[in-house]
């Protein structure tokens, strides 16, 4: 272990002098870490959906969606009255997954901070669309 360390310790010090860091070279230090989380991803979500297709889809969830009012029983009610996705039969329910696992629309809005969570958003997508 201590021959381990030491060995590290000495690669380290030889690399640093070829190791110039530039403000402008720093963010590309984070490409293998970024490339980590998309391939090996940790974070995971929960979530529920309606989906609804058709021409008025946009109209009827937002409709749903005033009903709803973030009440979850109320969704999953709605959900099951009138999705069009059979885990409908669920309340909606997707179960977890991780983020690239859905839809792009519906990832961003399970995966992206500056949503809410335990709030209904939408409509998302474009045909079907989801809440």
């Amino acid at each position: 272990m201590r021959t381990t360390a030491l060995i590290l310790l000495v690669l380290a010090a030889m690399a640093a002098p070829a190791m110039a860091f530039t403000r402008r070279a720093a963010p590309k230090m984070n490409f293998f870490n970024d490339l980590a989380k998309k391939f090996f991803p940790t974070e995971r979500a929960q979530a529920s959906h309606i989906l609804v297709s058709g021409p008025n889809r946009v109209q009827t969830l937002e409709k749903l969606k005033a009903e709803i009012d973030n009440d979850p029983n109320v969704f999953a009610d709605k959900a099951a009255a009138v999705s069009e996705c059979p885990s409908g039969r669920n309340g909606g329910a997707l179960g977890t997954f991780k983020p690239g696992q859905m839809v792009p629309a519906f990832d961003k809005v399970c995966f992206d901070e500056s949503y809410e969570i335990g709030v209904v958003h939408g409509p998302v997508g474009y045909a079907p669309s989801h809440l």
